[in-house]
């Protein structure tokens, strides 16, 4: 009986040492059927980029592909959004020039400027421009003295003091007498002339152009040969030694 006892507790170690060698080798083959299984799918999984290669779509380089059968897709290339250089595209320069206000600005500044007047006939001034009523020795009445008197010869040339337009052609107890229009509103008359140009209404004169004569002094106070020039503004006498250069 102890020698059968014995015997037995020999062979339980070597039990052992082969059911652990079993285990690991079975744990051996395991791990490698997992690797090789592994290494089949990420194969697979290769093969099929590469074939499917032109229906991937990238956003960038580093990005994951996109299949055309996947849930997801990246939209087509005409869609994409657009680069920030092609977004960001420079005004032309005659878009600048139409929408600049410095440009708009300046503009009206020419156009509200007052145009240049020069003095229609040499000399001095005889009498001056007034609102106030003064009594008229020649025509014995109280009147306004709507213009100023220029002492000039009689038949003296008389020039137009801007460029304008023929506004009218008239005469009086003064004598002839021929208005012209200038712009911004601008009008200036020219009377007390003895004759006047060839002209008719409507027709364009420019500065210094001659408009008329010097006429015989009448219907005044000035007995001295001279040119009776009125200016108006929106239609308003004013007075020419504010505008005369």
């Amino acid at each position: 009986m102890k020698n059968e006892q014995e015997q037995k507790s020999k062979r339980l170690p070597g039990f052992y040492i082969a059911l652990c060698c079993c285990v690991l080798a079975i744990g051996i083959a395991g791990y490698f059927s997992e690797r090789a299984a592994k290494k089949d799918v990420d194969t697979e999984s290769v093969f099929t980029a590469s074939t499917l290669s032109p229906d991937i779509a990238r956003t960038d380089e580093d990005s994951a592909p996109t299949f055309s059968g996947a849930k997801e897709t990246v939209p087509p290339a005409t869609e994409a959004p657009k680069s920030e250089e092609t977004i960001n595209i420079e005004p032309a320069v005659e878009d600048y020039a139409v929408d600049n206000p410095d440009v708009e600005s300046a503009a009206v500044i020419v156009s509200a400027e007052e145009p240049y007047f020069a003095m229609p006939a040499g000399g001095a001034i005889l009498e001056g421009f007034t609102t106030s009523l003064a009594y008229n020795s020649a025509t014995g009445d109280y009147r306004t003295h709507n213009g100023v008197d220029i002492a000039a010869d009689e038949g003296c040339s008389v020039c137009a003091s801007a460029d304008g337009t023929v506004e009218e052609i008239s005469a009086d107890e003064m004598g002839q007498n021929i208005t012209i229009s200038h712009q911004n509103g601008m009008a200036t008359k020219y009377m007390s002339l003895g004759s006047v140009e060839d002209l008719s209404v409507g027709d364009s004169v420019k500065a210094g152009d001659v408009v008329g004569t010097v006429g015989a002094p009448k219907g005044e106070n000035t007995s001295q040969a001279h040119l009776h020039f009125e200016m108006y503004s929106a239609n308003t006498p004013v007075d020419p030694c504010k505008y005369l250069n």
